[in-house]
């Protein structure tokens, strides 16, 4: 029996449990722009809990991700997704919010059927790709996955660059008449802006991630025996300065947007200032007690919001919020 479509209400009541932070950026978006990319972003977190999943081998996990991108690719496909993840689901270690979205992926591959062509085929271009591209890199050997800096870029664009294609589809497909100007310019920085972010996270988590047999440092930043304080400090200082460049470009990516995309900018304006903030706190000696794994507070949070409002307006004010804070 083929699953009903997932409303509105149920994509956006999943969002806050798979991620608080994206959930507060979405709400400054409105209509069917809102609504295509809460559901790319859902689709996007359930490939990440399968890539994620230590439960799973990486066999199994290479396997579904393939699986996945196939149906992925056409229309009609959910059906498969449910045999695809029958077996699966509660093997996988995840959250409630998480096991949830699992259980009603065939609902979601269903509503994605039932958009325009023309937005569901960005979904589908980029996820797919995502997809293929996390299958590439899973492993069962903490610190294998990645290899050296070539890898991690590569890696970076499979998870995060694909996010920034998928969003500027949408964004040039829905906006009020983006020129082609403007479009130039935001394909050549989408890149950078979703692996800045990625690189944000990636630094942020790298000592907790190491204390748990994790990492996605490339294995030529690997220290002694020492582990995570044994890691190539040089070669840190380069990952933070990069993401901290990548993030210069994500506010030429935002100009790129037209002002009357108010709402549109300051869904990317939002990660943007998190991350910025993200990167202060950690400072340039991630190594010191206490600093691996720090994160913003929430009243950070509110204070960054409403401090960020106005640059959605304004290009000045974009530069004052979103200036690098060495």
């Amino acid at each position: 029996m083929t699953a009903l479509p997932m409303t509105d209400e149920r994509v956006f009541a999943l969002l806050p449990g798979v991620s608080r932070t994206f959930a507060i950026s979405i709400a400054a978006l409105r209509g069917t722009l809102a609504d295509d990319i809460a559901t790319a972003y859902l689709l996007c977190r359930l490939l990440d809990t399968i890539e994620d999943d230590a439960a799973l081998s990486a066999d199994e996990r290479k396997e579904v991700l393939l699986t996945l991108a196939g149906c992925i690719d056409r229309p009609g496909a959910a059906s498969a997704v449910e045999a695809c993840l029958a077996g699966l689901r509660d093997r996988i270690n995840a959250t409630p919010a998480e096991h949830e979205l699992l259980h009603e992926a065939g609902q979601l591959f269903e509503r994605i059927d039932q958009m325009g062509e023309m937005r569901s085929g960005i979904i589908r271009r980029w996820a797919a790709e995502m997809a293929r591209g996390m299958a590439e890199f899973v492993s069962d050997i903490p610190g294998q996955r990645i290899q050296t800096m070539a890898d991690l870029g590569r890696y970076c664009h499979f998870v995060a660059g694909t996010v920034g294609g998928m969003l500027t589809g949408l964004f040039v497909l829905c906006g009020p008449g983006i020129s082609e100007r403007r479009k130039r310019l935001l394909e050549q920085y989408m890149e950078p802006f979703g692996r800045g972010l990625q690189m944000v996270n990636i630094i942020k988590d790298c000592g907790k991630d190491w204390q748990v047999g994790r990492s996605f440092l490339p294995r030529e930043m690997a220290g002694d025996e020492r582990g995570f304080l044994g890691v190539n400090r040089s070669m840190m200082a380069s990952l933070i300065s990069g993401a901290a460049e990548d993030l210069d470009d994500a506010v030429r990516y935002i100009r790129a947007l037209p002002r009357r995309m108010w709402r549109a900018r300051l869904f990317c304006i939002y990660p943007l200032v998190f991350a910025r903030k993200t990167l202060q706190l950690l400072g340039r000696d991630i190594f010191s007690p206490g600093q691996a794994g720090a994160k913003i507070s929430r009243r950070q949070v509110k204070w960054s919001m409403l401090f960020s409002a106005p640059a959605a307006l304004s290009n000045l004010w974009l530069r004052l919020v979103c200036r690098r804070r060495d």
